[in-house]
């Protein structure tokens, strides 16, 4: 849930820049929390699939959870979660049920990938949100998900893939996009090459965010394009946020993205749609 202490410096610089711009409007109802008017719905998904060093061919899904996130009070209302039978690696690796805690007995048995896309298909309607004037979009930690993992599998079963799932919110581009606006000055100065992080923080000669991870050193990740290297944690991190669950657990996951979903929209965040159409 929402942590209610003081928000860290860069987040809390965050609402009055992001709202400025005109994009759409926040009505806020109950007080402090953003209408995320542009959907009806939030969609929370991250799969699990079959892995090992070196990796398999063809990765499958294991794990299928969605989280339906009301998009005017980020409350989530309802939970799909299934594990699937995987049928060309039907053995699950010790490094797979290492990294993603789900063990043989987990999936042996388990419906098909085909019988779990019906089972979704009668969830969303039963949910409402295959009405054409409810407006809903899934929302993912990085585009692998529905990019790269979904559209290949189906692809190799030879699978048709629901229109639902052809467009979605990336919160990896989301979470840069809030923590460019904190960071623009430092990064700008950076990239300039006005700034020698050799030097001591003292002698930088301007304010530097106590988040995330209060160091100059994320800062500079930031800068260079390559934070946040470790996703939820250190969006997570980044919030003041503790983390839900154990990582590369699908639901758990799902649970930190609506959380922080649920925490940028209280500060103003408008999310809108990060894939380009197929």
């Amino acid at each position: 849930m929402f942590n209610g202490s003081t928000p860290p410096y860069w987040s809390s610089q965050v609402s009055p820049k992001l709202t400025s711009k005109g994009e759409t409007s926040c009505v806020l109802s109950p007080p402090g929390w953003c209408s995320q008017r542009r959907y009806h719905y939030f969609l929370v998904l991250d799969f699990e699939a079959t892995c090992d060093k070196p990796q398999i061919h063809p990765q499958e899904i294991i794990e299928f959870p969605i989280l339906k996130l009301n998009g005017r009070t980020m409350e989530i209302e309802s939970t799909f979660h299934m594990y699937v039978q995987p049928v060309v690696h039907p053995q699950l690796t010790p490094f797979c049920t290492e990294l993603t805690g789900i063990i043989q007995g987990m999936v042996d048995g388990q419906p098909s990938l085909q019988q779990v896309l019906e089972r979704v298909d009668e969830w969303m309607a039963k949910e409402g949100l295959l009405d054409p004037s409810v407006k809903s979009i899934f929302v993912t930690c990085g585009d692998w998900d529905l990019k790269v993992m979904l559209p290949g599998q189906c692809q190799y079963l030879g699978l048709p893939v629901a229109d639902y799932f052809k467009q979605w919110i990336n919160l990896k581009k989301v979470f840069l996009e809030v923590a460019f606006t904190a960071f623009h000055p430092f990064c700008h100065r950076l990239r300039q090459g006005k700034m020698d992080l050799r030097l001591p923080s003292a002698s930088l000669h301007m304010h530097m965010p106590s988040a995330p991870g209060g160091t100059i050193a994320l800062a500079y990740s930031f800068a260079m394009g390559s934070w946040p290297k470790n996703g939820l944690l250190d969006m997570n991190k980044g919030l003041n946020l503790q983390h839900i669950g154990r990582p590369h657990s699908g639901i758990d996951d799902c649970k930190n993205i609506a959380n922080i979903m649920k925490t940028l929209a209280h500060r103003g965040f408008i999310f809108k749609q990060t894939s380009k159409p197929f």
